[in-house]
């Protein structure tokens, strides 16, 4: 496999690009070039990946270098969000050892993938990454998630939907609920706001205005490749919940509710209307189906049991997803950056496992 990288697309390459995209089972609306917006906002450098056999596009990457934070000109990571691209699994092994080797990419310390592989295919993926030598980046090989079936009518899925949920929605409807996409900065903000809220109520990191800002200019404002669809009572902000699309799938990013107003409507649950208004967007630019991104049945004890029982109304289908890999390039660089992040994190564990005791 021949490997180019560039640091921006030509017209001609764009089309390309797309095409192949548009065209795989693999395909995750994170690795349209679209996002590269978002992530120069972060401060990150975004480069794109083109793999060829006999002259035709066969694998795809949109990587994010993350410099690194003691040498100008290193990168701690070079991150792939929700890729590459590849439509069989050896050859994503030889696209991604081709590039383990690449010039441009010798100053990195490691790389971090995590390719949508899903159901069957999975597994499949997961054996070339255990024969190549690739590491989880987590405790798990495999993570969960919901597909939820778009290819039925609106009103068939709504009756897919549990009894609450369904109730929930018309509620919703007698309490004159809107739904409208965020076409404001400031409608954006807002939700931003009431995210970072949840997000710190969570202990979560904060997501960055200006990272969020890029992605709502180029990717949720035009309303295209993703939508931020939120909920209001009046001029009252209720919902929000962010979502990109693929040719095919859904996937929503972010959600979140403002409490008091929607315990001033009743107690109301918006989840189930919100999340139904995001699903008939996706039928409408003619998606087959949802990724309700992390889902597991509900169960008693869990720490995300409140997310999954919701979840868990709009009837999702349980799928496995190949978990996220990584593997060191330049050792040096890795282990003053990534590496030297990581082992700091494990001695203060367990610097706090020890005064508890």
């Amino acid at each position: 496999m021949d490997v180019e990288i560039h640091e921006q697309l030509t017209s001609d390459l764009d089309v390309e690009w797309r095409n192949f995209l548009e065209n795989s089972p693999h395909q995750h609306p994170r690795q349209h070039p679209a996002f590269a917006e978002e992530e120069r906002a972060l401060g990150r450098r975004p480069v794109f990946a083109v793999g060829r056999s006999g002259g035709r596009v066969t694998a795809a990457a949109l990587i994010s270098l993350e410099p690194h934070k003691l040498f100008p000109g290193y990168f701690s990571t070079a991150w792939w969000q929700s890729g590459p691209i590849c439509n069989s699994a050896s050859g994503m092994i030889e696209f991604l050892e081709v590039l383990k080797t690449h010039e441009a990419l010798s100053r990195v310390g490691r790389l971090h993938v995590s390719p949508y592989w899903i159901g069957e295919k999975s597994t499949e993926m997961d054996r070339e990454f255990d024969k190549a030598g690739w590491k989880t980046s987590g405790k798990e090989r495999f993570s969960s998630t919901g597909i939820i079936d778009l290819e039925k009518e609106a009103e068939e899925a709504f009756a897919d939907f549990s009894k609450s949920a369904r109730r929930e929605v018309r509620r919703a409807a007698r309490q004159e609920v809107v739904y409208r996409p965020a076409a404001t900065d400031s409608e954006a903000l807002i939700f931003l706001r009431s995210l970072n809220a949840l997000r710190t109520e969570r202990h979560l990191k904060p997501i960055t205005r200006e990272g969020f800002m890029a992605a709502f200019r180029v990717v949720l404002r035009p309303a295209d490749i993703g939508v931020l669809m939120t909920a209001w009572k009046a001029d009252c902000f209720l919902a929000g919940v962010f979502v990109i699309r693929s040719r095919t799938t859904v996937h929503v990013s972010h959600f979140t509710t403002e409490p008091e107003p929607l315990a001033k409507a009743g107690n109301l649950r918006i989840a189930p209307a919100l999340w139904f208004e995001a699903m008939k967007w996706g039928q409408e630019k003619g998606c087959a189906a949802m990724d309700v991104e992390g889902y597991e049945l509900p169960a008693p004890g869990s720490k995300m049991r409140n997310i999954y029982k919701y979840k868990s109304e709009l009837s999702p289908d349980l799928v496995y997803r190949v978990s996220a890999r990584e593997k060191p390039v330049n050792k040096f660089t890795h282990l003053t950056g990534s590496g030297a992040d990581k082992m700091i994190g494990q001695a203060r564990r367990l610097s706090k496992r020890l005064w508890q005791r």
